[in-house]
């Protein structure tokens, strides 16, 4: 192999190296809002609220029953529930959770991606749940109901046969590369008797979809203050490891081409 041809070969794994770190790069100095989380618990006399300053969920318990709420930024869930004893009153529950995230790439464009979705609503007794899942574009260009729960039984306003569920399950989504979305998380419930309960769950996954080719060193980037970390994807790494091993092998290729011969040192 000529030096021109080793030149060029390598010139071109840089460049491809490059790339990938530049969109990793990018990925981990995306500026995105914050998440942002609220709910509260209420069982007659107790109260107790929680929000983005404190600590994300609240849980009372005692002989006449027990109540719950919780946001959780580390899986990106929210969930509520309740359960009056015999002699217990009404209880509520409710917790809201938004994050934001953006898919960068090298270049614009539509990307294909699939959101895994699951809510649930359920109770006994005279009871009232509902839980759902909303997808949105930052800048008002995409307001999506990703799924939907609601049941109820013996309150009010309830019709229990038209207790129903809204899509959820692995929902196939058309997003713009380099755009900023937001998922929004509610479940709330409440009784009003004795002997009743309610649980109401929310929980979305988001992932690229393997059936269509993604944008070269395409990755997931979230709101700052989930736990969560922007890393290129696994194609991305093996892309580098070649890369960086193809360097290695061409610069000591020219190394050994390039050689002085021995020098002998002498004393004196």
């Amino acid at each position: 192999m000529t030096k021109r041809s080793l030149r060029a070969g390598a010139l071109v794994i840089a460049t491809a190296a490059a790339t990938v770190l530049a969109n990793a790069a990018q990925a981990q100095t995306a500026t995105l809002p914050a998440a942002s989380f609220s709910g509260g618990i209420r069982y007659f006399p107790f109260t107790e609220n929680f929000g983005t300053t404190n600590a994300n969920s609240a849980i009372h318990s005692d002989t006449l029953g027990t109540v719950g709420a919780t946001a959780d930024l580390a899986s990106q869930k929210v969930s509520a529930y309740g359960n009056s004893t015999a002699i217990g009153a009404g209880l509520i529950a409710n917790a809201r959770l938004k994050y934001y995230f953006v898919l960068l790439a090298g270049t614009p464009g539509s990307v294909h991606v699939l959101i895994d979705t699951s809510t649930t609503a359920s109770g006994y007794g005279s009871y009232f749940a509902e839980s759902e899942v909303d997808l949105n574009a930052k800048d008002g260009s995409l307001n999506a109901v990703l799924a939907y729960s609601h049941a109820c039984n013996a309150v009010g306003f309830c019709n229990p046969n038209a207790n129903h569920y809204l899509g959820g399950g692995n929902l196939p989504y058309l997003i713009q590369a380099n755009k900023i979305y937001g998922i929004t998380l509610l479940v709330d419930g409440h009784t009003t008797n004795a002997d009743s309960g309610f649980s109401a769950f929310a929980d979305p996954i988001i992932k690229l979809d393997p059936a269509f080719a993604a944008p070269s060193g395409a990755t997931f980037s979230f709101s700052p203050n989930l736990p969560v970390i922007a890393a290129p994807e696994p194609a991305s790494w093996a892309m580098m490891l070649v890369g960086f091993g193809g360097l290695g092998a061409m610069t000591r290729s020219r190394r050994r081409m390039a050689a002085p011969a021995p020098t002998t040192i002498r004393e004196s």
